[in-house]
């Protein structure tokens, strides 16, 4: 089992600003402009209307609110469909500035991609580089290099049938539980 030793931020995120460089800031920056916009039509307007509206403004058929809930978040980049994104900036009176916010958004999503594939490349060298030993031993080993850091792998010696109920938060997230490494999944 690999996991990271903390969860306060985004691997793939926080490694396609490393890539992204300087540009970072300025792309990040051009990412909110378009998503605080929809937040703030978001507070005043239920976000079954604001789909139906992108719609309206060109966006896909199949638009739902969740959609919308989905593109404010800063978990997403943007839309997969160019079209939805385009809705979007007509939608909050940003249709001026499309073709800079598109680009960024393209940008973005492409460091991202690039970013994990440079990670699982990492991760891959990592884990052929790895001593088996330690992990046979001890039962966690820790491995990092410039693009992952500290990630931890434990050996899973047991997996109970018991039933537990746990925080949402804690899911997916090793916790030690009477000096043993759990995961609640």
């Amino acid at each position: 089992f690999i996991y990271r030793d903390s969860y306060t931020a985004d691997y793939i995120k926080e490694y396609a600003d490393y890539l992204m460089g300087s540009n970072a800031v300025i792309c990040r920056e051009r990412l909110s402009k378009w998503k605080d916009a929809l937040k703030q039509k978001a507070s005043i307007e239920p976000t079954i209307q604001i789909a139906l509206d992108l719609i309206e403004c060109g966006g896909d058929s199949t638009v739902e609110e969740n959609n919308v809930r989905n593109w404010m978040s800063d978990d997403t980049i943007a839309p997969s469909n160019e079209n939805n994104l385009l809705a979007i900036l007509k939608y909050c009176d940003l249709v001026d500035e499309a073709e800079t916010l598109i680009k960024k958004a393209l940008y973005i999503r492409k460091m991202h991609l690039q970013a994990g594939q440079s990670i699982r490349h990492e991760l891959m060298n990592s884990l052929k580089n790895m001593h088996f030993q330690e992990l046979e031993r001890s039962g966690t080993v820790t491995i990092g290099s410039e693009a992952i850091r500290n990630l931890v792998i434990s050996r899973i010696i047991n997996i109970s049938n018991e039933q537990l109920d746990v925080s949402k938060g804690l899911i997916n997230k090793p916790q030690m539980v009477n000096k043993t490494l759990t995961l609640f999944s």
